[in-house]
């Protein structure tokens, strides 16, 4: 919600929010800024990399390959470099650049970064480099930028009410500490670490009422809550002093998945991507809807029984994503008007769907029944196809879905390409040797 109020206000502020025009439907009364054509991507090298780290607030660096014209790697680089385009046109008056780096011609500097992959984000600030796993949309991607400028986010719970607001959270994945103070050494460790997950909620107490009523048992002890899962899970700490940032993180990182992700635009592509040895599957379930809820809590309940199978359960509010509903009922064939439940394979570009009971949702043991044929290699997808091409590039075709739109504020499908119009040739500002922009 953070996000979203932020990208809201930044645009209000900037005095981008209305039409220029009478808007002809009061739908587009609030528009997001389109590009204006200045090129605004730096070419970036081994030779002038750590210059341009340097010299900038904020530098978000795409690492691009070459692809034949109009082909799917093509469209979703192009798409990519429209968000940098418009995310630094945006916040260019709080210095930040953008760049981009080849795979091919500087693939030593790509492995010194710990990229493998084309199209891969990652943004610098303040010596921390954090990739961005959002949906390559300019709103987005200026969400996430923006929120990086506020200091470390982190919710210090007071009294009754910040006990409430915590538990509320119970569908985020949170990180909760208990600490002496905001001066004291543990909390600082605690608040840097913090900086280094701009998506995840971060909460510290200094209460230690408070901090038994969330399960700190010991000062400086720190604990994250995963969705659906009844306990916490608690970093360990041997060290008297207490832990550093980097262990922190280190924590974070190992621990930070729930039984269910849950599918948002923030960080779609570190959830919609299968471990080669998992199982991924995939629900529709809407929170707001009493069936929906009921069918959420089942699913819970499923997730929680086989949570030590090669399982991944990606949760879908279609509420929470309206402009993919029509992707995903074309691609999936399902009628998200009611839940849905499927297997899906990213490598075979296929998936299953669980036909359900038209009387109501189905029992924990029919679903359990339908995931140990899943673990028994019992589901056979080509069943499931009127033809061969059901299904196929699930994982490639929605990226490419969701990254052909220039903007969800503008159109409600995510069907819509960007025009050839508004993406003129790359011809990138090459930094010279001394770091300064060419004309």
């Amino acid at each position: 919600m953070r996000l979203v109020l932020w990208t809201v206000c930044l645009l209000l502020v900037s005095g981008w929010g209305a039409l220029a025009d009478e808007p002809d439907n009061p739908e587009d009364e609030f528009m997001f800024p389109s590009w204006d054509g200045d090129n605004r991507i730096l070419n970036i090298g081994s030779k002038n990399f750590k210059k341009a780290v340097k010299d900038s607030e904020v530098l978000i660096v795409l690492f691009s390959a070459d692809f034949d014209e109009h082909s799917e790697g093509d469209t979703q680089e192009e798409v990519s470099e429209y968000a940098l385009q418009v995310t630094c046109q945006v916040l260019e008056d709080r210095d930040v650049e953008c760049g981009e780096i080849d795979l091919e011609s500087d693939a030593k500097l790509a492995k010194q970064e710990g990229v493998d992959e084309h199209g891969t984000i990652l943004v610098y600030k303040d010596d921390e480099v954090i990739e961005y796993l959002g949906h390559r949309a300019p709103e987005i991607l200026i969400s996430f930028v923006v929120d990086l400028f506020e200091d470390a986010h982190v919710d210090i719970i007071k009294g009754k009410s910040g006990k409430e607001d915590f538990d509320d959270d119970d569908d985020e994945v949170r990180v909760v500490g208990w600490f002496e103070d905001k001066n004291s050494k543990h909390y600082k460790e605690f608040e840097d670490a913090a900086n280094h997950f701009p998506t995840l909620e971060f909460f510290a107490t200094f209460d230690p009422k408070l901090a038994k009523q969330l399960k700190l048992k010991d000062l400086n002890d720190i604990l994250i809550y995963r969705p659906f899962e009844k306990e916490p899970v608690e970093i360990e700490d041997d060290d008297p002093h207490g832990l550093e940032e980097h262990e922190i993180e280190e924590f974070i990182e190992a621990n930070m998945e729930p039984i269910i992700e849950k599918f948002t635009l923030e960080d779609l592509h570190r959830v919609w991507d299968e471990d080669e040895d998992d199982h991924m599957i995939v629900f529709f379930a809407e929170e707001d809807d009493k069936e929906g809820k009921q069918f959420l809590k089942l699913v819970a309940q499923l997730a929680r029984k086989n949570a030590d199978e090669n399982l991944d359960f990606i949760w879908i509010d279609p509420d929470e994503v309206p402009t993919l509903e029509d992707y995903f009922e074309e691609v999936f064939d399902i009628d998200l008007d009611e839940p849905q439940i499927g297997v899906v394979d990213l490598d075979d570009n296929d998936s299953v769907f669980l036909d359900l009971p038209d009387d109501g949702l189905p029992t924990l043991d029919e679903l359990q029944a339908w995931v140990d044929d899943i673990l028994d290699g019992d589901i056979d997808y080509d069943d499931d196809d009127d033809d061969d091409d059901d299904g196929q590039h699930l994982q490639a075709g929605m990226t490419t879905t969701m990254t052909t739109t220039t903007t969800m504020m503008k159109t409600k499908t995510m069907t819509t390409r960007v025009s050839s119009e508004n993406l003129v040739p790359r011809e990138k500002r090459p930094l010279s040797r001394d770091g300064s922009s060419s004309p």
